[in-house]
């Protein structure tokens, strides 16, 4: 199950912008994957902020292909971002939707 959702949602709709800007020609549009990519809606580090950061900003997983942020995005961009996958996964999984294989 993906994390409570906890965001206001004015933070949630900043990170939705922003996801569309930074994220959506990767992880794919509203946060679905075509598979290439990582699925975000599932990913582990949505319930650790500070892994989170780590990936996003500090560039934990740029051996993988996931490039730091750190130049276009600040650290409260990058939990907005966070909160919009949240709320995304949370109401994919209202809606009936699975996680992926």
């Amino acid at each position: 199950a993906p994390p409570r959702e906890t965001a206001p949602q004015n933070v949630v709709a900043h990170g939705r912008t922003l996801y569309a800007t930074y994220c959506g020609t990767c992880h794919g549009d509203a946060a679905v994957s075509a598979g290439l990519y990582p699925d975000l809606r599932y990913a582990a580090a949505l319930g650790d902020a500070g892994v989170w950061r780590d990936t996003v900003i500090g560039g934990a997983r740029a051996g993988n292909g996931m490039a730091s942020f750190d130049e276009a995005l600040s650290e409260s961009d990058s939990e907005a971002i966070r909160a919009f996958l949240i709320w995304q996964a949370n109401a994919d999984r209202a809606a009936g939707a699975d996680a992926p294989p």
